[in-house]
């Protein structure tokens, strides 16, 4: 409104004429009383009230374009927390199906074989897999429970009953692959059990698959220590390695070297995903063909 007083104040004048306006005395531009003194003034309080107006307009279209923007960006987040949380909850049942599928394996070449069939194997493998059943029921009843409520409940836990649920669940899947560990600390984390043992467990079977890969009987490492202000979970092998252009995709989801029938590039995304949610860090060294160390970094928990 302002701009167009201005308008109809000077559209009829030419440039000289707009010119006349002003006078130059003595080095300084004067103002010509062309226009009554109540004019001058009217035109300077409408100038500040359209500015105003014109201020708040501004205002009030940037808070509704930032409002508009915030609820999209929540949707996306909510969206992208149930993507992830979908994709960790059948990754995890996946990891499950994997061991049964062992197990039936097993227990069909008991059955197969020439020799008289051992009753006892048969038992302990169909009790092995009853319990594996269970578990997997139990599991789908804990990760259903944390994705549906999308939070990550942070209580003191003793990490050594951390790191004890990640071990039996390594040896539920791999029951003759031998896991040198060693607990040099006694601290309590804070910690969610339910999703900081899967993360561990998942670090402990891409151990395996890097050994089993390059030896028969390689060795896989579970050690935890204090360090000046982390309580440190190291898993260790001396496996195939990760290669420096690989090194820089191995976080990311669904990004596999592996078979991806059987493994779907999720495990070391959700790692990292359950470790930033305990305010910690995820490290990692490795050689190709020489093994990996890798390092969950947990803030010391003083309580």
């Amino acid at each position: 409104m302002s701009l167009c007083i201005f308008y109809f104040l000077y559209f009829g004048q030419d440039p000289a004429q707009v010119y006349s306006f002003y006078s130059y005395e003595n080095g300084i531009y004067y103002l010509k009383n062309v226009l009554s003194v109540p004019a001058y003034i009217l035109l300077i309080v409408l100038n500040v009230i359209f500015g105003i107006i014109g201020f708040t307009s501004i205002i009030k279209y940037t808070r509704e374009i930032f409002e508009s923007s915030r609820e999209e960006i929540t949707i996306q987040r909510k969206f992208d927390a149930i993507s992830t949380g979908t994709s960790v909850f059948v990754h995890s049942i996946k990891n499950q199906l994997l061991s049964n599928r062992v197990l039936f394996k097993r227990l069909k070449s008991t059955m197969e074989s020439n020799v008289e069939v051992d009753v006892e194997k048969l038992k302990e493998l169909t009790e092995s897999l009853a319990k594996q059943n269970e578990n997997i029921l139990t599991r789908i009843e804990e990760l259903y429970r944390a994705v549906k409520s999308n939070v990550v409940h942070l209580v003191p836990v003793d990490i050594h009953v951390i790191l004890i649920s990640s071990l039996d669940r390594f040896y539920q899947k791999f029951p003759d692959i031998k896991v040198d560990f060693e607990f040099s600390t006694t601290s309590n984390v804070l910690a969610d059990k339910v999703h900081l043992s899967e993360a561990v467990y998942n670090l402990l079977i891409n151990a395996q698959e890097a050994v089993s890969a390059l030896h028969e009987n390689g060795e896989i490492n579970l050690h935890c220590y204090d360090s000046r202000q982390f309580t440190v979970i190291e898993v260790r092998d001396n496996g195939i390695g990760i290669g420096k252009n690989e090194a820089k995709k191995i976080f990311e989801p669904y990004y596999s070297k592996k078979n991806s029938n059987s493994n779907w590039g999720m495990g070391l995304h959700y790692v990292r995903m359950i470790v930033k949610e305990h305010f910690g860090s995820i490290r990692f060294e490795s050689e190709v063909n020489k093994g990996s160390s890798f390092y969950i970094l947990l803030p010391k928990y003083k309580g």
